[in-house]
């Protein structure tokens, strides 16, 4: 009866509104099963990932609740990854990312 009970509060989705302490939680949840600081949250640049790599399921979840535009742009790619910074004076906005990609490639 225990695990039925849990497994239908479980939600199976993401709502569509969360709070900013929710976001961190999830990310905190995200970057300790990825090995990555928690206090990255910061997104910096997009990158190509070399031959063969592609996105980590966390990098992709990441990117999902804190950027979904920019993870919409790069979705059918897995061979790009987000890159996140805990300094927020890194950040860089959708637009200037996905033009530093187009100049670069992968800068």
């Amino acid at each position: 009866m225990g695990i039925t009970c849990l497994g239908n509060t479980i939600p199976k989705v993401i709502p569509s509104i969360v709070s900013k302490k929710e976001k961190v939680a999830m990310v905190r949840s995200f970057s300790n099963s990825d090995s990555e600081d928690p206090n990255k949250i910061y997104c910096t640049k997009v990158r190509r990932n070399p031959v063969w790599n592609k996105r980590s399921e966390f990098n992709a979840d990441k990117t999902k609740l804190l950027r979904g535009a920019l993870f919409e742009h790069f979705r059918n790619d897995i061979g790009v990854s987000f890159c996140y910074s805990a300094d927020k004076t890194e950040e860089n906005d959708n637009d200037t990312i996905l033009r530093n990609f187009a100049n670069n490639g992968s800068k």
